[in-house]
């Protein structure tokens, strides 16, 4: 790729894409690129199973880039096999010459949440202190409850680096339930 000698290149994901896709067509230096990126997200692991969804996240500047920073916001949207569902968005805006900056985020989630009561754990160490604590004939109680979080803050810039602000935090949960595996209920 021929570049212009006081230019960064940088290779992403749209790179990426475009060698594969159309591997004989050229990159365009010159050509706007989009402040928009969405990626697959795959995990696994034993706690939440195995998740798939889509992650964005999105950039643009609200005024001259040489006195405001940009603004982001990203947002995920996923479901694994233990029936967690997760969509959530965060943001982080900069007004025009960072006059306001504004900062959240908003998720709704459907959880699944395993408890086995004070302690955590099903473990055994023949102490007695630490058997109060760990009893390992608890049952372990499964939660599940959908949550709603709504998240904002606002700040005004007041000097240079220095920004005083509010904000709120709303969390509230629903649909709570929780069962153990003789299907006992621990409320």
């Amino acid at each position: 790729h021929k570049i212009d000698s006081n230019s960064t290149y940088q290779y992403d994901i749209s790179d990426l894409f475009r060698n594969i896709f159309h591997p004989k067509k050229e990159r365009n230096p010159y050509k706007k690129r989009s402040g928009i990126t969405l990626m697959p997200g795959i995990a696994l692991n034993p706690t939440i199973g195995a998740q798939i969804g889509i992650k964005g996240v999105a950039g643009i500047v609200l005024g001259d880039k040489a006195n405001t920073m940009m603004s982001t916001a990203a947002s995920t949207a996923s479901i694994t096999t233990k029936g967690i569902m997760v969509f959530y968005v965060s943001h982080n805006i900069y007004t025009k010459e960072n006059k306001w900056n504004i900062q959240g985020g908003w998720a709704i989630v459907k959880m699944v949440n395993p408890d086995a009561g004070l302690g955590m754990t099903k473990t055994f160490s023949g102490q007695s202190d630490d058997d109060i604590l760990t009893n390992p004939d608890k049952n372990l109680f499964v939660y599940k409850y959908t949550s709603f979080s709504i998240n904002e803050k606002l700040y005004k810039r007041v000097s240079d680096n220095l920004f005083l602000g509010a904000g709120f935090a709303f969390d509230i949960r629903k649909n709570i339930t929780a069962s153990t595996e003789n299907n006992d209920n621990p409320n």
